[in-house]
This record gives structure tokens, sequence and C-alpha cells, in this order.
């Protein structure tokens, strides 16, 4: 359940669904046609980094879809 005051960005980047809660924790949704790892990972970080959607410290999490 969200409080009031989480904030939550959902997008998709390069075919990959993409949270991102409250700047720190970033979902990384992958389809099952990706690789493990999937070498698309570090440039949707690099990206996010780069238009500041997420602070120092974040932490990423990678699913399946």
């Amino acid at each position: 359940m969200l409080k009031d005051d989480d904030s939550i960005v959902n997008m998709v980047i390069r075919g990959h669904k993409i949270s991102i809660k409250d700047n720190t924790i970033v979902y990384v949704r992958h389809s099952k046609k990706c690789k493990n790892p999937c070498p698309i990972t570090g440039l949707i970080v690099s990206y996010l980094k780069a238009e500041m959607f997420i602070s120092d410290g974040f932490i990423l999490a990678d699913t399946k879809q």
C-alpha cells in the first residue's frame, strides 16, 4: 500500500519497464528474452543518473516479467 508521501515514477526505457520509488529504489523489469545479466541495465542506470531520477546510494532490483 502506498502512503501519501511515497513518490513513484514509472517509465519504459529501451523496452524495460522501470519503476523508481523515492529516488532510491529502482525496479527494472526484464523481458523473458533478456540475457542474464542484461547488458542494457548499465545504460538504463546511467540514463537515470544523468537525468537525476535517482540519488546516490540507490538500490537496484532486477526482475523478470
